[in-house]
């Protein structure tokens, strides 16, 4: 009777704690940023500065169309999680208060994205627009992280022995060493470049491309597969106060974003090209130096439709 009593005694309290983790866990407001996905979250409040509960806000992402629809809680604040990368534009109504609607947000990978904002009083019929972009100012996490831009990217020179490596970009990241590469063609048939980042071992960088990891087990301080620069959307390389999606980084955790479609029709074709008769030559004279040593590569920009 003993050992029954304290069986109903363990799954009565192993009932009541399930129960405490599911009401608390259903009853809060996460504010992560996957590593794929972005976050927007912001406070709606009237002109004193009151929050205004059960507000419509809807995220729209212009070049999709595909629009996430919600409401502010009883503090005001609104939260749209796993949000595709992209400019958004967000649209706020509440009764008795004129429309608001915020353009140019930009939503990054493995960001929060912070946009209040406060309603005017005045008929829901009509709406203010705000075209100018809200301060990308990350306030809901602690880690240090750095955004390579598709501008950046696509601007990109030759910077590799096969072409443009955007890897190369990793010489903005604040506490990185200059990207080089490591191994032999045999070794490193991608020519990968490695990167030191705050003192740390290069060996510990994580990549991830859309959210999958990139590793190169025979030489981890190397990557596996380099996307085709013209594929890459963003890049967000977290430097620092790491959180648990990060997994296991050391000196950096790198997100690599890779273009998605639109309702627009874009897209590039290009050609990269070995010419031999362009060739340099080795400075010195004699059959022992008569071959030719080094290879001038061109690529060549065809068709751009975006």
């Amino acid at each position: 009777m003993i050992l029954a009593g304290t069986g109903r005694s363990c799954i009565g309290l192993v009932g009541r704690i399930a129960l405490a983790l599911t009401l608390f866990f259903s009853s809060t407001t996460f504010l992560k940023a996957q590593v794929l996905y972005g976050t927007l979250t912001g406070n709606v409040t009237d002109p004193s500065g009151a929050a205004i509960p059960s507000a419509s806000v809807k995220a729209l992402n212009v070049d999709t169309g595909i629009e996430r629809e919600s409401t502010t809680n009883g503090q005001g604040l609104y939260t749209f999680t796993d949000l595709n990368p992209g400019t958004y534009q967000l649209i706020i109504a509440a009764q008795g208060f004129t429309a608001t609607r915020q353009d140019n947000v930009a939503i990054l990978t493995n960001t929060a994205q912070r946009v209040n904002v406060q309603l005017a009083v005045g008929s829901s019929d009509q709406e203010v627009t705000v075209s100018d972009a809200p301060p990308m100012l990350q306030t809901e996490t602690a880690q240090t992280d750095y955004n390579i831009s598709s501008q950046q990217v696509a601007e990109l020179p030759t910077t590799s022995t096969t072409g443009r490596n955007f890897q190369s970009l990793y010489k903005l990241v604040p506490g990185s060493t200059p990207p080089a590469e490591q191994n032999s063609a045999g070794g490193n048939p991608q020519r990968a470049q490695a990167v030191n980042v705050n003192g740390v071992s290069n060996a510990t960088n994580t990549t991830r491309i859309d959210g999958a990891v990139d590793a190169y087990p025979w030489l981890p301080y190397l990557v596996a597969y380099l996307p085709p620069t013209d594929g890459i959307e963003s890049v967000n390389v977290v430097t620092g106060s790491f959180n648990a999606e990060q997994g296991a980084a050391g000196g950096s955790s790198i997100n690599v974003t890779i273009k998605s479609g639109t309702n627009r029709i874009h897209g590039s074709a290009w050609e990269y090209n070995s010419i031999a008769q362009f060739n340099a030559r080795h400075g010195r004279i004699g059959p022992a130096y008569g071959k030719r040593t080094s290879t001038t590569k061109l690529e060549v920009q065809l068709v751009d439709l975006s």
